[in-house]
C-alpha cells in the first residue's frame, strides 16, 4: 500500500503555504553564509531556511513496524524531525521538512523490492571480478 503523509505532519513556514520559502540543498551549500566549523560566538536563529526532503521506503522497512503502514509512516516523521532539531541550532538555522514521502508494506506492490533482490544477488555473485 501507498502511504500517505497527514498534512499536519508536515512543517508549514511562517508565509503559510507548505515549504513556500524552500531552500535547496545546493543553495545552502553554496551559500557561504555558514561557517560550522567557527569558533566565533554564534547568535541565536531568527529565522530558519528549509530543506524539503522526500523520503521512499520498501516493504523491508514496513517489516519493523508490522507491515503497519501509519506506523512506518510514523517512524518517518519522528525520524525527519529528530534530523530538524539537529539543524535548528544557531549557526546553522535550518529546518528539515518532508515534501513527499512513498512507502510499500506490500511485497507484491513494491517496486523496489525487484531490485533491491536483484542487486543483493548480485553482491554475493563470486563469479563477478
Amino acid at each position: 500500500t501507498f502511504v500517505e503523509v497527514p498534512a499536519d505532519a508536515i512543517d508549514m513556514v511562517e508565509s503559510g503555504g507548505p515549504f513556500e520559502d524552500a531552500v535547496r540543498i545546493d543553495d545552502f551549500l553554496d551559500s557561504g553564509k555558514r561557517s560550522l566549523g567557527s569558533s566565533s560566538a554564534v547568535s541565536p536563529c531568527t529565522e530558519y531556511r528549509l530543506i524539503e526532503m522526500a523520503i521512499a521506503f520498501d516493504n523491508t522497512f514496513c517489516a519493523n513496524f508490522e507491515n503497519d503502514s501509519v506506523a512506518a509512516n510514523d517512524k518517518v516523521v519522528q525520524i525527519i524531525e529528530a534530523a530538524s532539531l539537529v539543524f535548528q541550532q544557531p549557526g546553522i538555522c535550518t529546518k528539515v521538512g518532508i515534501s513527499f514521502v512513498e512507502g510499500y508494506c506490500d511485497d507484491d506492490s513494491d517496486p523496489y523490492a525487484k531490485i533491491l533482490q536483484k542487486n543483493t544477488k548480485n553482491c554475493n555473485d563470486d563469479t563477478r571480478k
